[in-house]
């Protein structure tokens, strides 16, 4: 082949490339958000189609003032990490952090407990008792103590 020939194979490549690498960075900017999900939504799923959609409603109530807490939680996360990565470690402003942590982690941990309430009181006993073992088990243990699930 002559180098003309190369040179306009490279070149139609490269253009085929750029297309394919532009056409995928536009397509990740343009895609809507994913809807946040409400606290607890994840102790639905192995429920009744027909009573995951009554409860829905109720743990979308919760979603604002779930979203505000998880926000505070990963901050305090982030704020403990910068702490834990200074050189040397600046042990006052990992202690403040982890302080703020435990704070934003109740906070976040009541609306679960609350969200958690909101799905118990709509459920027969027996279903109650399934959903209370999925909620000790599931995503961090919901009723346990600690920041909960990670988002």
């Amino acid at each position: 082949m002559k180098k003309s020939h190369w040179v306009g194979l490279a070149l139609a490549l490269s253009v085929a490339v750029n297309l394919l690498v532009g056409g995928a960075l536009l397509g990740r900017l343009l895609r809507p958000p994913p809807d946040p999900q409400p606290p607890m939504a994840w102790a639905l799923r192995d429920l009744d189609p027909s009573v995951r959609e009554t409860l829905r409603p109720q743990l979308r109530k919760r979603l604002s003032e779930a979203q505000p807490a998880r926000r505070e939680l990963r901050l305090a996360l982030q704020s403990l990490g910068q702490a834990l990565r200074q050189e040397p470690m600046d042990r006052d402003a990992a202690s403040r952090a982890l302080a703020q942590l435990r704070e934003s982690g109740e906070r976040y941990q009541a609306v679960l407990h609350e969200s958690l309430l909101d799905i118990l009181a709509e459920l027969p006993a027996e279903r109650r008792e399934a959903a209370m073992r999925a909620a000790m088990r599931g995503k961090g243990g919901a009723l346990l103590p600690g920041p909960g699930p990670r988002r």
